[in-house]
């Protein structure tokens, strides 16, 4: 059975699967649009060898002869009139994740060809979707969002008024709850929309101006509970969107409080010996994390998001450095046909000089470490986590990622299981929701599984003799098995960081109820989300060498 024909087999089974369903659809249109290149998704199926039967696939194929060859009435006609069949269908079933996404295409579709009677009964059917599935405080954002996306970036000057204000309230009620959840990501989500929606009625965009001041507002003081860092990068975002309209009273506290709050952060994690931090080394940790979502941004447009994102975690800054020289961190993806580096950084080195570090005391003796790592790692770690979380903030925020490219790339991971899968789905759900509590124990135990997982496709055992039977090895042995296996740096970050007694044991930690509640946050889980991935990126090299 192959990955489209299983996604829908489980959604006919449960309605509750559907999830899987409309992930397969989302990643086969993007791959008739060009947007992912067929051999990142080899988990995939293409469109023309899955033997699954349905409607909205029926609606994929008429699609990609459009795309391909401009044949109208085989083409266009035949993908709206199988997504009509197939959305009316997804609702019987219960299917609302695959319902959103299937209304959002079709109105994609039927603007693009400006079908206006067509794309007046979808959005009138889109709003009482959202009214009737979406309204409650704990919807699934990612569903609701996904359609008003649609809408409000297609040509509504055809779209009567009454159900246009629908939507505009719609909005408003669910940034209000997003507000509410500390949910801001998503809140400015729907403000973003509102704007657009307001721009094409010639309608007045104050308030919406003013709920992003306010937006950034509250986010500043929660993050203010969290962490220096990231009210740091929270203020510096804020400066970005709203330096147009904010006034000038505003701007210049946001300005005094981001200067203060990058240097309280850096002192916090890198806790220099005598003296304050410099101000270039604030300047530097600030210019890096731009140069890299630049950097992002321009081979994201050149070849995709996920492809970005997977060069990206290979960065060199991102990992410290046992010796003095920063370690090669290899080729990255595409760069063999590029002939250059999609993110040339420098080192840690390059944001705090190693005379400012120190070792992190703790009453673990030394000798219980199974790793050697020198007095200034410990900082050099937290400050390499630190600029990983507002790298990711920042992508997020710019929405130059979204939730659904990590779940392209989750299809990606050779050999990761339908539970890893599972598992991490709702990983990604609840990060991008901001439950970082319940990300984290999602995400760290299937961090453990995938890597397992993904040596065994590979053709490398994970099982050891343990008193006389062959068992699986523990997250210390998974470790001991990547030595030699990847890069050097890498296995002892990830022992320092999730195993070691004199780290900060984090798997450990978690799985043994240690973690403290204060830990669980953005940083942690941004953090994770990138492991994942890194070390997917990493493991999948081994087949290529």
């Amino acid at each position: 059975m192959d990955p489209v024909e299983e996604a829908l087999d489980n959604a006919n089974t449960s309605a509750s699967d559907d999830f899987g369903f409309q992930s397969a659809l989302h990643t086969l249109k993007r791959q008739i649009d060009g947007e992912v290149r067929n051999e990142l998704l080899y988990n995939i199926a293409l469109l023309e060898s899955t033997d699954a039967e349905h409607p909205l696939l029926e609606a994929l194929r008429g699609y990609q002869r459009w795309e391909n060859e401009q044949d109208y009435e085989n083409g266009a006609e035949h993908a709206l009139k199988n997504y009509e069949e197939g959305i009316d269908q997804a609702l019987d079933d219960c299917w609302f994740h695959v319902a959103s996404w299937s209304l959002a295409a079709y109105i994609d579709l039927a603007d693009s060809l400006n079908h206006e009677d067509r794309l007046q009964q979808a959005v009138d059917d889109a709003i009482e979707l959202l009214e009737e599935q979406y309204s409650e405080f704990d919807t699934d954002e990612g569903s609701a969002g996904r359609i008003l996306d649609a809408i409000s970036e297609a040509d509504l000057r055809s779209i009567d008024s009454a159900t246009l204000d629908r939507l505009v309230e719609f909005s408003w009620t669910r940034a209000e709850y997003t507000n509410k959840q500390h949910n801001y990501h998503a809140q400015r989500n729907y403000l973003h929309r509102i704007r657009q929606i307001q721009e094409q009625r010639d309608g007045s965009i104050e308030d919406v101006q003013e709920g992003l001041i306010e937006s950034y507002e509250d986010e500043i003081e929660f993050q203010k509970t969290r962490g220096h860092l990231v009210t740091a990068t929270t203020i510096e975002e804020a400066l970005k969107e709203c330096e147009s309209f904010a006034d000038e009273e505003t701007l210049n506290r946001w300005r005094l409080e981001k200067r203060r709050e990058n240097r309280k952060g850096i002192e916090q994690e890198m806790k220099p010996v005598g003296g304050e931090v410099p101000d270039e080394v604030t300047e530097n940790f600030t210019s890096i994390a731009n140069t890299l979502v630049e950097n992002f941004e321009n081979a994201a447009n050149e070849f995709s998001p996920e492809q970005a994102f997977l060069g990206l975690v290979k960065v060199p800054v991102f990992l410290p450095h046992i010796d003095d020289e920063p370690s090669d961190s290899g080729p990255q993806p595409g760069e063999e046909e590029e002939g250059e580096n999609w993110f040339p950084t420098a080192s840690l080195t390059d944001i705090f000089p190693r005379r400012h570090t120190t070792h992190e005391g703790d009453s673990v003796s030394s000798e219980t470490s199974e790793i050697d790592v020198p007095e200034w790692y410990s900082a050099e770690a937290r400050l390499s986590v630190g600029l990983t979380a507002r790298v990711v903030y920042k992508l997020i925020n710019q929405r130059l990622i979204k939730e659904h490219h990590f779940f392209t790339l989750l299809e990606s991971i050779d050999g990761a299981t339908v539970d890893d899968k599972a598992f991490l789905t709702d990983f990604i759900i609840a990060f991008f929701e901001d439950r970082h509590a319940e990300a984290i124990h999602l995400g760290m135990p299937r961090l453990e599984g995938v890597i397992k997982h993904q040596l065994e496709a590979s053709g490398t055992a994970i099982t050891a003799s343990i008193r006389g039977e062959d068992l699986p090895k523990t997250f210390g042995g998974l470790m001991n098995r990547l030595d030699g296996l990847l890069d050097e740096d890498y296995v002892t970050f990830l022992r320092f960081r999730y195993h070691d007694a004199t780290g900060a044991a984090l798997r450990n930690r978690t799985a043994h109820g240690e973690l403290r509640y204060k830990e669980a946050h953005y940083d942690f889980s941004a953090s994770l989300l990138v492991e994942i991935f890194r070390s997917a990126v990493y493991i999948s090299e081994l087949d290529q060498e």
